[in-house]
């Protein structure tokens, strides 16, 4: 048991196994995994459509700025799915897992406006 006057919330006092349950993932549950690659393939496929649009459609700033931003947006919405589900006691580690690939992708994809500033 941890005690709360040392800064951690009482609530945990009465879960003494939750720290266990925490730390002890379950991989086996294909509903788990199901929602959040079904996100990350459907911003995936909105980023790369928004993509085309602009190496098509003349290089306009606005569609350049739009890749890294629906790409940014998604990872940030998948961290805030993966906190939920940390806050339900439900699996997280994926919803966590596709934030990060989303941000990561937003990184490489922030030249594109600068791309097209310069673009003649």
């Amino acid at each position: 048991m941890i005690p709360a006057s040392r800064g951690y919330p009482s609530g945990m006092d009465s879960r003494p196994d939750a720290a266990r349950r925490d730390a002890e993932k379950r991989w086996g549950h294909p509903k788990d995994l199901r929602s959040p690659a079904l996100f990350l393939g459907a911003v995936v496929v909105i980023a790369l459509g928004v993509l085309v649009a602009f190496v098509i459609g003349g290089a306009p700033i606005g569609l350049a700025a739009a890749v890294p931003g629906v790409l940014g947006v998604g990872g940030l919405v998948a961290l805030a799915m993966a906190f939920r589900a940390y806050r339900r006691g439900r699996s997280w580690v994926e919803w966590q897992g596709v934030g990060w690939l989303l941000l990561t992708m937003m990184l490489p994809a922030l030249i594109l406006p600068f791309m097209a500033a310069s673009a003649p």
